[in-house]
């Protein structure tokens, strides 16, 4: 993936959405917000949070869907029905995760998402906001 694509967002747990400014994270796992993240206090001072306890990051894949929607870790994919050779493999849901140094996708089936071409697929929602999707 080239350096300009590097997209990270971040997820606070405790008011439960996604931070809509810039943050940047430090070597010892702090994330530093350089305003209130839902756009109220606009003082420029930073506002801490800690990434174990408050806030989730999630990187971008480098992938799009079918849609030109950009894929991140943790989203929920609805992949079309396809042929795996002469096995039809129906549409299912599954999830974006980063597991030993590679993007996979984890539901009926699990790979590694380079290896598949990803017209077949569409971003449909999140772990954080649809849990749902994935039942």
């Amino acid at each position: 993936m080239k350096e300009e694509n590097l997209q990270f967002r971040a997820w606070d747990k405790e008011h439960k959405r996604f931070i809509r400014h810039k943050f940047f994270i430090t070597d010892n796992g702090q994330v530093y917000i350089p305003c209130d993240p839902y756009g109220i206090d606009m003082s420029g001072k930073y506002r801490i949070q800690g990434i174990s306890n408050d806030v989730e990051i999630s990187s971008y894949t480098g992938l799009s869907d079918k849609n030109g929607t950009w894929i991140f870790e943790k989203d929920i994919l609805k992949i079309d029905d396809t042929y795996c050779g002469d096995w039809l493999v129906k549409s299912y849901n599954a999830v974006v995760e980063f597991q030993e140094g590679n993007y996979t996708i984890s539901g009926k089936a699990s790979y590694e998402m380079l290896a598949v071409n990803p017209s077949f697929w569409e971003v449909i929602g999140n772990i954080y906001k649809n849990p749902e999707l994935l039942k």
